[in-house]
């Protein structure tokens, strides 16, 4: 995959163009079995190698999950659901040296650890449940977490439904917070980045609250609207000229709202819209940076589904994605288009097209690690399924 990317050190800015090594592979292996309508197991286990070789980045990482969960019922006192699991995971890496990112130790494995119960209670029959859970998770960064979740859902009657959640995650730190250290250029300075082997988990509790309607046959809506606060979050702390320093000390508050709807105009087609709006405040200490205006405050979909004949589906998907200033990355609309067609039941043929209004346009910047910007390409591509 060719790509531009820039290696900085103390003395020299390089620029050129290479070709992005990435190889890989996985295996996963998953055993269900059903003891009968209120009891079930799954067990998962997979191991993944990958591989990725660059001028600013180079990586060789390996990675074992084990996942296992059981649901049963409990016939008193609410004859309610309960799921429950845990879940390990490890995994080992190998990361170049003499590069511009740069981590010490070379090599690190990390590990992680969780037990988790969920359930469902129906406290008054077709009209309130609480959805409930806990979860206990010990990270190689971060041990001793519980992470509680709770959700109520209230259906008044058959077209309409209101809901309201509460939950507590966190956002483990990265391999490269705690033991990263970059070299980038701002302006005519050289900059390091450094991290920081004390920085803790951002905590998050979210609060969102919902409403759904059936307003007729054809046409429901859906409105939703959130607000998320996080503790710990990372900003950028100078504690020498030239040299930052990654810090915990970042307060965050998200906030929001989104309207979904869903139009059927005919039997045979269907209309998506949706609408979602987007705040971001921080609350950062004196002395302290932290990256803003990354994500768009507006966005604006409209997908469509049309049925053609009994065996032909025509699916436009249309978004206009406000700008990201922090990024300096610009707003813009995308159209994709998909054309399938059905000559057997358990078979498909479609032509589907992506990106058809402009011939490039950019997404997002990168900003870890220093390559050029991608810019997302138009293109057009077909698919044949055959399900047996």
């Amino acid at each position: 995959m060719g790509q531009i990317s820039i290696a900085v050190d103390t003395e020299t800015e390089t620029t050129r163009i290479e070709d992005a090594n990435l190889s890989g592979g996985h295996a996963l292996l998953r055993w269900q079995r059903t003891f009968d309508n209120q009891s079930s197991t799954t067990l998962q286990a997979y191991y993944d190698h990958s591989r990725r070789d660059e001028l600013s980045f180079r990586e060789s990482r390996h990675t074992v999950d084990v996942d296992f969960q059981h649901r049963f019922q409990l016939t008193i006192p609410f004859h309610q659901d309960i799921v429950w699991g845990g879940g390990y995971r490890w995994t080992g890496d190998n990361m170049g040296v003499n590069l511009p990112i740069f981590f010490n130790p070379v090599r690190r494995d990390l590990q992680t650890e969780n037990v988790f119960a969920q359930t469902d209670i129906p406290l008054i029959q077709d009209k309130v449940k609480l959805t409930t859970g806990i979860k206990f998770l010990n990270h190689t960064y971060s041990s001793g977490n519980f992470l509680p979740n709770a959700r109520l859902l209230w259906t008044p009657d058959s077209s309409q439904s209101v809901w309201a959640s509460v939950t507590r995650s966190l956002r483990l730190p990265s391999r490269f917070e705690r033991d990263g250290n970059q070299i980038t250029k701002d302006g005519a300075e050289f900059i390091r980045r450094i991290s920081n082997p004390l920085l803790t988990s951002e905590t998050l509790w979210g609060y969102e609250i919902g409403y759904k309607r059936q307003l007729t046959a054809d046409l429901s809506v859906d409105i939703a609207g959130f607000f998320n606060d996080y503790s710990h979050s990372t900003s950028d702390s100078e504690i020498a000229p030239g040299i930052v320093q990654i810090s915990d000390q970042r307060d965050t508050q998200i906030f929001g709202f989104e309207v979904f709807g869903e139009w059927r105009a005919t039997s045979k087609l269907r209309f998506i819209p949706s609408y979602s709006h987007l705040q971001v405040r921080n609350k950062v200490p004196e002395g302290h940076e932290a990256e803003s205006g990354e994500d768009p405050k507006h966005q604006f979909t409209l997908r469509s589904q049309l049925d053609l004949t009994h065996n032909v589906e025509l699916d436009a998907f249309f978004r206009h994605i406000d700008k990201l200033p922090g990024l300096k990355v610009a707003s813009y609309q995308a159209l994709d288009l998909r054309l399938s067609w059905k000559p057997m039941p358990k078979m498909e043929v479609s032509v589907i097209g992506q990106n058809l209004l402009q011939s490039h346009h950019q997404e997002f910047a990168p900003e870890l690690i220093q390559t050029m910007p991608v810019q997302i390409q138009r293109g057009v591509f077909g698919k044949v399924t055959w399900r047996f």
